[in-house]
């Protein structure tokens, strides 16, 4: 089914600043094996296929709200995780802010959790993804005087 995707702008611009995270981390050469990098994509591709479900079944409204709610906080916390996984293991300066930001997000989406209907829960989990993005970008421009997406 790929073959029948349009690679427009759009989504090549999606995935240059999606890699553009990596240069940092590969020039750091505390991960030899590239192993944090590797972990951090394995779990980073798991959480869009199940962010895409929890899309998916919040359009449809054919889960039960308990059963959606599970599936929120994994797809959410696999993709911090593989997120983070290797600014973690290749940016020690950066650790605080990886734990400060994480955390302040994790709060947003548990307090998302216990939204009435699966709809605002997605846009609660969203809404933690904006703020962590703008924390995240604060606490690199301040740390490095540039950003990496």
């Amino acid at each position: 089914m790929l073959f029948m995707l349009s690679y427009g702008g759009g989504r090549l611009l999606t995935a240059g600043l999606y890699f553009d995270s990596f240069p940092p981390s590969i020039e750091s050469e505390r991960d030899k094996n590239g192993d944090a990098i590797l972990f951090s994509q394995f779990s980073t591709y798991i959480s869009f296929a199940i962010l895409a479900n929890i899309i998916r079944h919040a359009i449809l409204n054919d889960l039960a709200v308990n059963d959606f709610r599970v599936m929120v906080m994994l797809g959410v916390g696999l993709f911090y995780l593989g997120k983070q996984t290797a600014y973690y293991v290749n940016r020690p300066e950066y650790r605080g802010h990886i734990l400060l930001n994480t955390l302040v997000m994790f709060v947003i989406a548990t307090l998302a959790l216990f939204l009435p209907k699966p709809q605002y829960i997605l846009f609660g989990a969203a809404f933690s993804k904006l703020v962590y993005i703008a924390m995240n970008f604060r606490a690199q421009r301040n740390l490095y005087g540039k950003v990496h997406l």
